[in-house]
């Protein structure tokens, strides 16, 4: 009925939010923008509230953009601090990843993650 895709469109309302802020961040690389709002805490809220804290560790660790090439392209290049990237992050290439003692490069079509023993495992993306 009629009243019942009106309610439907309602509760998805929250949803189409944070995917067209997802997606403005991924397309922009602004960490600094946050998906969550004033809602309430239910599994909607929480979504966001995790991106968020996401994003944070992401923006507290990202230390510049470098342009860096790859296959003879220029790409803007992300940079982080490795000892600030946590548990369960995963970042797509590319990316570099520096630490006192040693350089990771993460090039494009891979994923670095961190497992719970902070070890970053580097695997080519499906």
């Amino acid at each position: 009925t009629l009243l019942g895709l009106a309610a439907i469109r309602r509760t998805l309302r929250p949803l189409r939010r944070i995917s067209k802020s997802v997606e403005t961040i991924q397309r922009t690389g602004d960490l600094s923008r946050r998906v969550g709002g004033d809602g309430p805490m239910d599994d909607v809220g929480r979504l966001a509230a995790a991106f968020d804290a996401m994003l944070t560790r992401l923006e507290d660790a990202l230390r510049e953009t470098r342009q860096v090439r790859f296959d003879g392209a220029s790409l803007d290049c992300p940079v982080y601090r490795r000892e600030r990237i946590d548990v369960g992050l995963n970042l797509a290439g590319p990316a570099i990843l520096d630490q006192l003692d040693c350089t990771t490069v993460i090039y494009p079509g891979q994923v670095a993650r961190v497992d719970a023993w902070k070890n970053l495992i580097v695997t080519q993306e499906r």
